[in-house]
């Protein structure tokens, strides 16, 4: 099998790669992102994965690194499809990265009229993977209520300590009227935000959305009696170890009178 016959598709990942790897050693991880499916523990045990058309793949562990690599063969069942079974390999390779882990599969033996449409699956399937390893710590619920109560915390000592808790040491803020850089810049800017409106606070509103180690959430100002003076969103990127490496306010506009 040559480069000729492989599709190679590349995704980072917000986890390192102990977790990533749970999601291919651990059978119930594994059906979190590839579904009805069941897998092995060890090399020379059985893979197979059911579609929702009533097919099948099926595969044999080859290789297995702790936290590093998995290898297994692929093929499906239904002749049809021109890949008898276990006839074509699987090499998913994890890497360590800064935000967390560089995932490279390699689907090698695909004939040439199959690799796009594998193509698409592997990065339909290992975008499902990237999604279910930034959920498993659940750091995003922690991290956005921390940063919100940093936000209306009046007292320096115990908002910084807030910060401690989710913000990175080189983390970016930014919104339409400000930027602040690291975890005294953004206290610092948070402190001159309420004595420019003491009375304001600034209230989370609706669920927090979380795609790929990103939080995306509506917010809101609003005054002591009740009056809602500016809503908006923040997007929000969280490192491996649930601290925000940045985020970035939106305002929607006032509405015109």
């Amino acid at each position: 099998m040559t480069d000729a016959d492989a599709v190679e598709v590349r995704i980072r990942i917000t986890a390192r790669p102990s977790t990533v790897f749970q999601f291919f050693s651990d059978p119930a991880r594994f059906r979190e992102w590839m579904g009805d499916a069941s897998v092995g523990t060890s090399v020379g045990d059985p893979l197979s994965i059911r579609y929702p058309d009533g097919g099948s793949a099926v595969g044999e562990i080859e290789e297995i690194v702790h936290n590093e690599r998995i290898v297994f063969s692929w093929g499906y069942d239904d002749t049809a499809k021109g890949i008898a079974p276990r006839s074509t390999r699987v090499s998913i390779q994890l890497t360590a990265i800064p935000s967390g882990t560089l995932v490279t599969l390699r689907h090698t033996g695909i004939p040439r009229e199959q690799r796009r449409g594998h193509t698409m699956g592997w990065r339909h399937y290992l975008s499902a993977l990237a999604n279910a390893a930034a959920s498993v710590t659940g750091f995003a619920e922690q991290a956005v209520q921390a940063y919100q109560q940093a936000w209306a915390e009046p007292d320096s000592a115990k908002r910084e300590a807030l910060l401690a808790r989710c913000w990175g040491a080189d983390a970016v803020f930014r919104d339409m009227v400000g930027y602040a850089e690291g975890r005294q810049d953004l206290a610092d800017y948070i402190a001159a935000a309420q004595q420019f409106a003491p009375d304001v606070r600034l209230e989370r509103v609706g669920p927090l959305l979380r795609a790929h180690g990103q939080v995306n959430y509506r917010w809101r100002m609003v005054t002591p009696d009740g009056a809602v003076v500016m809503t908006g969103n923040n997007i929000g990127e969280l490192s491996p170890e649930g601290l925000f490496l940045s985020m970035t306010g939106f305002w929607d506009q006032p509405a015109l009178t």
